[in-house]
């Protein structure tokens, strides 16, 4: 689900409050309540386009090298997977 950059940090602060309140009606949702605590409690995420993607490309790597890749080609995976995506898009536009 997309919505404007602008919302970005006002939204994820909603969500983050209402997972807070989702674990505190499990019976053991000790762990949910703590990673929105550690959200709510840290100084503001960038949200930018930018920023998220970055995110996204880091996650991406670290589990490409979860499943044997080295650095090294986790990397050049990575520079595929966005070069692919960047391709598609341009094509879906055109």
């Amino acid at each position: 689900m997309g919505y404007p950059e602008a919302l970005r940090e006002r939204i994820e602060d909603i969500c983050f409050r209402q997972e807070w309140l989702f674990g505190s009606k499990l019976p053991n949702g000790y762990e949910v309540r703590t990673q929105a605590e550690r959200y709510l409690n840290a100084p503001p995420l960038d949200f930018s386009d930018v920023a998220m993607k970055a995110r996204r490309d880091q996650i991406a790597k670290l589990a490409l090298q979860d499943v044997g890749l080295s650095e090294k080609w986790a990397r050049r995976s990575m520079a595929l997977i966005n070069w692919l995506v960047h391709i598609t898009r341009s094509i879906r536009s055109a």
